[in-house]
């Protein structure tokens, strides 16, 4: 008695793994196939820019929300630090130009002060900076009005 499994031919893994790797090249250089993956690949980036898009857009209308009410309530200083703006600063000085035109008087942008990769010790260095920069700004011009015409150099680090 013999099964049928001991008539059927016998291939090995690389004669296995070479058909599967013809058929898969195949398969890729069909221009059908391309062109429908590039459209599918395109409706799926369509789709994400206009979902992030309204991410950014639902956050940025509640920045500015925030930022009014912030200015209602008397506070005129503030601290921009956004993750990757030591690479690319532009989305921080947007944000502190957009306070600045709400009425914030002095906005810190942490890729300015301290362009480090890591965001906490650069959004640290940008709060300590707009909480003293007003307070030092003050008492600087009342040294500068107290030396009347006299130079007034300040050493920073």
């Amino acid at each position: 008695m013999s099964d049928a499994s001991s008539t059927a031919p016998q291939t090995s893994a690389p004669e296995v793994r070479a058909r599967y790797q013809r058929s898969a090249r195949n398969y890729l250089l069909d221009q059908k196939f391309q062109l429908k993956y590039t459209g599918f690949l395109v409706g799926i980036s369509l789709a994400l820019s206009v979902a992030l898009g309204m991410l950014l857009w639902n956050a940025s209308s509640k920045i500015i929300e925030q930022s009014r009410s912030a200015v209602q309530q008397g506070i005129r200083v503030a601290a921009v630090a956004l993750m990757h703006s030591y690479r690319n600063p532009a989305h921080e000085v947007a944000l502190a130009a957009a306070l600045r035109d709400l009425g914030f008087t002095h906005v810190t942008c942490s890729s300015q002060i301290a362009p480090l990769i890591r965001i906490g010790p650069r959004a640290a260095t940008a709060v300590v900076n707009a909480y003293l920069a007003p307070v030092v700004e003050s008492y600087l011009e009342q040294v500068r009005r107290a030396l009347g015409d006299a130079r007034l150099l300040v050493m920073t680090s």
